[in-house]
């Protein structure tokens, strides 16, 4: 269809462009022919009028050149920019098929260099290969170098948790990859540990992630963008001086000592969760009313800063301490 649309434009192109050939060869020979007319008019006044009236045709005859000539160009002009478009279209699904194919070629050659566990040199490189992957125009590819990266992660709690590079390069891939394009992995990881973990890595750009039987410090869980759209879980663990808001996750079985709590949903589905020595100062309550009283287990918040959400005239101190309590002699 597009080419016998562009073998009409060429023809009426060719058909203006013959047009004002004619006119322009017709015109002067015209004029030509006025010339014995003028000569032989009778007096100087009649002279000037039949010069006037040949003046006037001529004009009319240039005109009509004109108009022809720059109505051929005009058609020029856009079947050229057609043509142009056309060549430029070809080019970039020329280009857009070689970065398909280079971003394959990546994908593959990273999933063959993090496969070789025994040498730490080559999973960094397939690391890094997929991450590039994951950053490309190619969501398919991206998802699948995600995937990749998060099966990389599965079986090795000693190294994420014992904060070895190679793991942390691949989780540090996860987030920059969620972070620059917002792609989720489709994977859902588990990580179990028994043990301290004193360097917390919050797994991002996956599905879902556990965290189960770990003593956890420092995880930082204060904002829904530290963790996009990962579904995070702690399960029959501790965590210790840590920033927490109970409605980014969901926590079952969970003992929180010395942490700072961001957010609370009294109502909140939650199965045997424990606060010890915690800080609920400034913390956003939803549901206040239904606040458990956790002063026997040493919580607390600062005098200037009470919880946030709570009804008019409710009364704080008689579910927290005012101030951090010098001493508390109960235990979980």
């Amino acid at each position: 269809m597009a080419e016998h649309n562009d073998e009409n434009l060429w023809e009426t192109a060719q058909t203006w462009r013959a047009l004002a050939i004619a006119a322009a060869v017709i015109t002067p020979i015209a004029c030509l022919f006025f010339l014995p007319w003028i000569l032989q008019a009778d007096g100087d006044d009649a002279m000037l009028r039949r010069v006037q009236m040949a003046g006037a045709a001529a004009a009319i005859g240039a005109t009509l050149v004109t108009f022809c000539t720059v109505v051929w160009r005009g058609l020029i002009s856009t079947q050229q920019a057609r043509l142009q478009r056309l060549q430029i279209d070809k080019l970039s699904d020329q280009i857009a098929a070689t970065e398909r194919n280079n971003l394959a070629s990546l994908l593959q050659k990273g999933a063959e260099l993090i496969a070789e566990h025994e040498k730490p040199a080559k999973v960094a490189a397939g690391i890094a290969s997929l991450r590039a992957v994951g950053e490309g125009a190619d969501d398919k590819f991206a998802i699948q170098a995600m995937d990749i990266l998060a099966d990389y992660l599965v079986g090795r709690e000693e190294e994420i948790f014992g904060n070895q590079t190679l793991a942390i390069a691949a989780i540090n891939a996860l987030a920059l990859i969620w972070q620059q394009t917002g792609r989720l992995s489709n994977r859902v990881l588990n990580l179990s540990y028994e043990g301290l973990v004193e360097h917390f890595h919050l797994v991002v750009g996956v599905k879902e992630v556990a965290y189960r039987e770990g003593d956890f410090f420092g995880v930082e869980l204060v904002a829904p963008e530290v963790k996009g759209k990962t579904f995070v879980r702690f399960e029959q663990c501790t965590l210790e001086e840590s920033a927490v808001d109970l409605r980014l996750g969901r926590f079952e079985q969970v003992a929180f000592r010395d942490c700072v709590v961001a957010g609370f949903n009294a109502r909140g589905r939650r199965q045997h969760v424990h606060f010890h020595d915690c800080d609920f100062s400034k913390c956003e309550v939803q549901n206040a009313e239904v606040f458990p009283d956790l002063r026997q287990y040493g919580c607390y918040y600062l005098d200037k800063w009470p919880p946030i959400g709570a009804p008019e005239g409710f009364d704080w101190s008689a579910k927290l301490h005012v101030g951090k309590p010098a001493t508390v002699d109960e235990e979980l």
